[in-house]
Order: C-alpha cells, then sequence, then structure tokens
C-alpha cells in the first residue's frame, strides 16, 4: 500500500542514520565505532547532517542494500509496532505530494496479492467497508451509486 513505501524510505533514512552515527563509515576502524547512547546522541543532533547523506546517490545504494537484507527485516518489523512509527505512516500517507509514487508501487502487479492479504485480514473489516462505500471508488468498480 502506499505506507510501504514511505514506511521504506522512513526506515531507510532511520537505518542510514544509525550506521553512519555508529560508525560504519570505512575510515574507522571496529575500535571506533560509537556505543547505543553515542548513536542516540547523534540521531538526534545532525538531523541536516543525515538529510544531506541521503541526498547521494551513493548513500542511498548502499540504504537500499542494506534495508533489503533479511538481516533488518525483524529490526525494520520491530520498529514497525512503535505508536511513533505508526504515526509517521498515516503521515506520509497523508501527503497528497507521495500520491503518485504511492500509486506507482501499489498498481505494480506483485503488490496485488500482498495487498489482498492485508485487506483480507479481518482486522481490516472497517477500513475496507467504509472503502467500498467510498463513492470514487464505487464508481471506478463501476458499481451502483447509493
Amino acid at each position: 500500500m502506499r505506507s510501504n513505501s514511505k514506511l521504506v524510505l522512513f526506515l531507510t533514512v532511520l537505518a542510514l542514520i544509525v550506521l553512519v552515527s555508529s560508525g560504519c563509515s570505512s575510515s574507522k576502524s571496529s575500535s571506533q565505532m560509537m556505543n547505543s547512547g553515542d548513536m542516540i546522541k547523534a540521531i538526534n543532533g545532525n538531523p541536516n547532517e543525515m538529510a544531506s547523506a541521503m541526498s547521494s546517490q551513493e548513500t542511498r545504494s548502499s540504504m537500499s542494500n542494506i534495508m533489503s537484507s533479511q538481516q533488518m527485516q525483524p529490526a525494520l518489523m520491530n520498529m514497525m509496532h512503535s505508536p511513533e512509527m505508526q504515526k509517521n505512516m498515516v503521515g506520509i500517507m497523508s501527503n497528497k505530494e507521495t500520491r503518485a509514487d504511492m500509486v506507482k508501487i501499489m498498481s505494480d502487479p506483485a503488490m496485488r496479492q500482498p495487498m489482498i492479504d492485508i485487506m483480507a485480514d479481518p482486522a481490516m473489516k472497517d477500513t475496507l467497508v467504509a472503502m467500498m462505500k467510498d463513492q470514487r471508488i464505487r464508481s471506478m468498480m463501476g458499481l451502483e451509486t447509493k
């Protein structure tokens, strides 16, 4: 869904922050790596530097490789349970500027089955019912209007 793309972007930035602040650059040896307290201070104190780092195509490519690794999935899934992360996902999904990107991702045939699986979950019933009552969706699906 639309949140998948924005979530990945948000998590990519977060992972980049963690990696950079933990000293994962080639110029530092493992003995110079920061501890977790130092990482938190660096993350909270340098948002502009992290945004600048993400503007580099090389950095984005590296982050894509890291974020798609099997080792990162448990950490990403754990972060999705955070109320703050969920709030950010709602904000990202509500942003009209990112709608075209989200539609592109969600309309990819590879996304159909995961989206069906998500929407078929009983916890999604109220959302699905509300979606099916929306006139825009009804007219797109060729359903009669009420």
